[in-house]
C-alpha cells in the first residue's frame, strides 16, 4: 500500500471491528446465562 496512514487507518478499524464483535459475543453469552437462570425457579432467584 503507498499511503502508510491508510494503512494504519485500516488496521485500526479491522482492530475495532475485532473488539466489536468479541464485545458483541459476550453480551450475548451474558444474556444467554441470564435467560437460562431465569428459568430454574428457586430461592436464589426470591421467588
Amino acid at each position: 500500500i503507498a499511503d502508510p496512514m491508510l494503512a494504519e487507518m485500516g488496521k485500526n478499524l479491522k482492530e475495532a471491528m475485532k473488539m466489536l464483535e468479541d464485545s458483541q459475543r459476550r453480551t450475548e453469552e451474558e444474556n444467554g446465562k441470564e435467560l437460562i437462570s431465569g428459568d430454574i425457579p428457586g430461592p436464589l432467584q426470591g421467588r
